[in-house]
């Protein structure tokens, strides 16, 4: 739900909206990677930089050309760049390389 401004005393400057969140019967992921995936999560948003920049710790020059080429994805791109789909599918591959 939207609301309108004039539905707040005093009105917000800003736009405010309603949202409903719904957990899922079926997880992405198991609860018992969690902490694993923040802690990469932490790693792709953390350097403040490109994703190449942010995951250089977990993914070779070599493996992040191979993804980018088969996913038709950049490690140029920001972390904001990614879908959630995306991130999980990279935290996936992560587990595999493990350098």
């Amino acid at each position: 739900y939207k609301f309108k401004r004039t539905d707040f005393d005093p009105p917000p400057t800003i736009a405010s909206v309603m949202v409903e969140f719904k957990k899922k019967d079926n997880p992405l992921l198991p609860d018992s990677e969690k902490s694993s995936y923040q802690l990469f999560l932490q790693a792709g948003f953390g350097g403040g930089g490109r994703l190449s920049q942010n995951l250089a710790k977990i993914f070779s020059k070599n493996q992040m050309i191979r993804i980018a080429k088969q996913w038709k994805m950049s490690f140029d791109w920001k972390p904001t760049d990614l879908s959630l789909e995306q991130w999980i599918q990279l935290y996936q591959v992560s587990k595999i390389y493990q350098r």
